[in-house]
């Protein structure tokens, strides 16, 4: 039986475009290379602000003006970035047909923030542990390595933008961020962003957080 290639965080994050990589609770993804989802990805980097905007749309997703609207319709805490790097919000996105758990914000120029109602925090440390037996075994097909740090007091992960190699090609992959905080999993990515400049947005958010109740670590940001 051939094993499933875990593929890194980030590498589904349009297959699955409008959920936090840690809305499930056992991380991380799983996947086989070359899935519809790794194309799906491709497609959705080649993608304008204007045409990621439609394909949400084209998909029927409840819409929320801005993240006050959001808060008025959900029951934890939503975290609002005062820092987007200059980005335009261009819509906050919920799938149509159920609870309002998952909500994707799109912002200008690949950038784009997940937030994801989840009462059990993830287990960063397990997650790490498994990349690195997945690098020994062979599995692990990324030219990064997430890390653990600490932001304002909360664990996070996070990696760089690179690339994951798929049945031979260069699938790109975003900057990511994600945390934990007040019964909900937040994720930051930005097409072609680093995490130094992501670390802005992250802060930004924390920096309204009334719970401060992710996990925590020794490496501070």
């Amino acid at each position: 039986m051939t094993k499933k290639v875990l593929l890194p965080l980030g590498v589904l994050v349009a297959a699955a475009i409008s959920i936090s990589l840690f809305c499930y609770a056992k991380l991380p993804f799983g996947g086989e290379p070359g899935s519809p989802g790794a194309h799906q990805y491709m497609d959705w980097q080649s993608m304008s602000d204007e045409e990621r905007v439609a394909h949400f749309r084209d998909l029927g997703q409840i819409e929320f003006k801005d993240f006050a609207e959001l808060q008025r319709n959900v029951d934890f805490p939503v975290l609002e970035p005062t820092n987007t790097l200059g980005r335009r919000l261009l819509g906050i996105f919920q799938p149509a047909g159920r609870p309002i758990v998952d909500v994707t914000a799109l912002f200008e120029n690949g950038l784009q923030i997940c937030i994801c109602r989840n009462e059990t925090p993830p287990d960063y440390q397990n997650y790490l542990k498994q990349v690195a037996e997945d690098k020994v075994a062979g599995y692990w097909k990324s030219d990064g390595t997430p890390k653990i740090i600490k932001i304002n007091g909360i664990e996070a992960i996070c990696d760089d933008p690179g690339f994951n190699d798929i049945e031979g090609r260069k699938v790109p992959r975003p900057g990511y961020i994600c945390w934990y905080d007040g019964g909900a999993n937040y994720s930051i990515y930005g097409d072609k962003i680093p995490v130094s400049d992501l670390l802005a947005v992250a802060k930004s958010m924390m920096n309204n957080s009334k719970e401060g109740s992710g996990p925590k670590s020794q490496n501070n940001l």
